[in-house]
């Protein structure tokens, strides 16, 4: 297999960009909105360059100016999302932001969304190709949030999940050799040799998790352990600590805490709405300027 070379990008622009306020929100209710002040791009670059070492792709969970899904569903995803999906997601450098900090950290990068056009749940920058892959997916408003309407809204926020994490897997992985490629570029991109059995360091999973990845692949007998192991890699990666560029927030029902803020301004939303145990963290876009 010939093997990928890297792309070396020059990152100009990454001061602070002037990016308008931005809408993140709780489960699915628009009714309240949390501001976040503009930044700078540097989380983008610190994420991409921490791709190009490792290498491994850049997942931009990609905050879009009106839309106050994103937090939510990407929120539900992370901290609820099944061995598959953190799999997934162990084998990329993960990160949030808008489209203009993604612009201002690498100017003219092919593929992203341009001004004005609807934009996708996030974006795929592969950091051994000059190219980006959308994270589409078409997800249904969830139902009312009431007591009487909790059962059928935690099953739509499954099926849910589950749309988003297919939408990752077809970006990330879109064929058989998918994987193997990505293997290939992470023991060219760390310098490293291929280990005869990637499952018998544990710590591969955090260095090399493409490498255990493929091996699971592989070998049918041992894909369940595999899996398991990157997705703990990527909980304590992404649940503990929220992926850069984003503070976890919680909503209660009757306000929310932002995790790691405490001067956020806390939202006053008392009502008779019931939030699921599935909803009630969702990730809070914010930099601090």
């Amino acid at each position: 297999m010939q093997r990928r070379t890297f792309l070396k990008w020059t990152a100009a622009g990454t001061a602070a960009t002037g990016a308008p306020a931005w809408l993140a929100n709780r489960e699915g209710d628009p009714g309240v909105e949390l501001v976040w002040t503009a930044g700078e791009a540097g989380n983008v670059l610190e994420a991409f360059t921490h791709g190009t070492r490792t290498g491994r792709p850049v997942l931009v969970l990609l905050a879009s100016e009106g839309d106050w899904r994103w937090g939510s569903i990407w929120g539900q995803t992370l901290n609820h999302g099944g061995s598959e999906v953190m799999a997934d997601l162990c084998m990329c450098a993960v990160v949030c932001a808008s489209r203009e900090q993604v612009e201002a950290a690498l100017p003219r990068y092919p593929g992203l969304p341009r001004p004005g056009e609807k934009a996708p749940l996030g974006v795929l920058l592969e950091t051994s190709l000059a190219r980006s892959v959308r994270i589409d997916a078409t997800l249904a408003d969830l139902p009312a949030s009431s007591y009487s309407e909790s059962a059928g809204r935690e099953q739509a926020i499954r099926e849910r999940m589950a749309t988003v994490a297919d939408a990752l897997r077809l970006a990330l992985l879109p064929d058989a050799a998918s994987i193997s490629e990505r293997a290939e570029f992470a023991l060219v991109a760390t310098g490293s040799d291929r280990p005869a059995d990637p499952l018998s360091d544990p710590s591969l999973a955090e260095r090399l998790p493409a490498l255990v990845r493929q091996a699971g692949e592989q070998n049918p007998e041992l894909r369940q352990e595999a899996l398991h192991r990157l997705a703990g890699v990527a909980a304590s990666q992404l649940r503990t600590t929220p992926p850069r560029g984003a503070y976890w927030a919680t909503y209660n029902g009757c306000g929310y805490e932002v995790e790691g803020l405490p001067e956020a301004t806390p939202g006053i939303a008392c009502g008779m709405g019931h939030v699921t145990e599935l909803g009630r963290r969702f990730l809070y876009h914010a930099t601090r300027s």
